[in-house]
């Protein structure tokens, strides 16, 4: 019996009384009730915090333009149109006009329409769309004016929407630096982005996981037009059913060679016009990266992918366009260029399934000369002449530099290069060659080819 007494002192209890030990505080170690319904304590507890791990929703936020429920009232962005910080408007042109010079602009869905303005240098402007190009239109207030045009030293980035409708170009660029991203660009009766800067002033544009569509202009780019001075850079983007007289898609000039165009995993497809039915390039730089295509392009003239003039392209996959002259490409002569220190060059490319009258994979023209470096030139059909390449008379000139001319099942038809000796008629009289392989390096002419195959 002793030996129990102790056991039960031991454990607190003497007798059958209570112990002298206190019971523990319930409040000592772990959370307040209160405190244990605002996981994000933000002073309303879960029953009423419709997002109880964001500090930034509950019933008292402001409802920002940004895709969320911020004050808990069931509705998505509310009644405001944009937001610029944490203060709401209720439309953009307010937001823009209370905006500061470098600001971000957060747009509700719905159809947006601001009167035309122009950022200057200094400006840096963002507006993004909370809820995408799927549910948010931008347009000028008349449709017959820019809805931003840019100055050298401006900046803009568009960012999540669609932009339709437009009878005028819809962004200009004088300069500065337009950035379009997440976009779709549609059904526009003119180029939808031209730059045009003057002098000495330059503009980059860079357009990244967007689409143009449908637009159709009246003189050249059907989707873009850039002149002169300029830095264009494409990054997983499509540009499809676009239409101009040069340009399908783009119309890229560069007289004085300062023009750089680089396209990242973007295709170029089933747009049309007179001359370069996907892209027209002159005397500048064209390069592709990654999985870049001009594929199902058509021409009523000539180069049914690529009009290029003194213009050095790279890493292009030319595929399954048409045109009468230059199915791929075409070399063409522009007599602005003539004093050019550069040829055109197609290097590290593809030209494939192409078809013409003459000249399915390219063609050059009678003043014109064309590289072709480690290029495949594979299963191009003529209906003439020239499957693989066709050579204008007098002057027309070609390089194959280690290219890849099949001789296999995947030949070019009726044949690998004609080399014209005369004008036309077409086609006209001269010389065809047949049974090029893979890495050939050759010359030819109007004399012909050297070394022959």
């Amino acid at each position: 019996m002793k030996r129990v007494a102790l056991l039960l002192a031991a454990l607190g209890w003497v007798g059958c009384g209570p112990s002298e030990q206190s019971p523990p505080d319930p409040t000592v170690g772990s959370l307040t009730p209160t405190e244990a319904e605002d996981a994000d304590g933000d002073g309303f507890a879960v029953d009423v915090d419709c997002d109880d791990t964001n500090a930034d929703i509950h019933p008292d936020a402001i409802d920002l333009c940004d895709g969320v429920d911020n004050d808990c009232d069931l509705q998505v962005d509310g009644s405001a149109a944009a937001t610029v910080g944490e203060e709401n408007f209720e439309s953009v042109t307010a937001a823009l006009t209370a905006a500061s010079e470098s600001a971000v602009i957060a747009v509700c869905p719905g159809d947006h329409a601001i009167p035309s303005r122009a950022l200057a240098a200094g400006d840096d402007l963002t507006l993004i769309s909370s809820m995408g190009a799927e549910n948010t239109s931008l347009a000028e207030t008349n449709g017959n004016a820019a809805i931003f045009q840019l100055d050298a030293g401006a900046a803009l980035t568009i960012d999540g929407f669609s932009i339709s409708g437009h009878s005028v170009p819809a962004l200009l660029a004088n300069g500065g630096t337009l950035t379009v991203r997440r976009s779709v660009l549609h059904d526009n009766t003119d180029s939808v982005i031209v730059g045009e800067p003057l002098g000495a002033v330059a503009v980059t544009v860079r357009v990244e996981d967007s689409r143009f569509e449908n637009n159709t202009a009246p003189g050249d780019g059907g989707a873009i037009r850039l002149n002169e001075r300029f830095e264009l850079q494409l990054v997983g983007s499509t540009f499809a059913d676009n239409t101009a007289v040069r340009g399908g898609a783009l119309f890229v000039r560069s007289v004085d060679s300062f023009g750089q165009v680089v396209l990242t995993d973007t295709v170029i497809e089933d747009n049309t016009a007179a001359q370069g039915g996907g892209i027209a390039a002159i005397g500048m730089s064209l390069e592709g990266v990654g999985d870049t295509r001009v594929l199902n392009n058509t021409a009523t003239v000539s180069g049914g992918g690529i009009y290029l003039a003194r213009t050095e392209a790279s890493n292009l996959t030319v595929m399954g366009n048409d045109a009468p002259l230059g199915g791929g490409i075409i070399a063409a002569y522009e007599p602005e260029l003539a004093g050019l220190p550069i040829a055109t060059m197609f290097t590290d490319g593809v030209l494939e399934g192409n078809t013409a009258q003459q000249g399915a994979g390219a063609a050059v023209d009678a003043l014109e000369s064309l590289h072709l470096q480690d290029t495949q030139v594979l299963a191009n059909t003529a209906s003439m002449v020239g499957g693989g390449a066709f050579l204008g008379f007098p002057f027309g000139f070609l390089v194959s530099d280690s290219s890849d001319w099949a001789g296999d099942a995947n030949d070019n038809q009726p044949d690998d290069v004609y080399a014209a000796s005369s004008a036309p008629p077409e086609p006209p009289a001269g010389s065809s060659f047949s049974g090029y392989a893979s890495g050939e390096t050759f010359s030819c002419s109007a004399a012909g080819c050297s070394p022959a195959p």
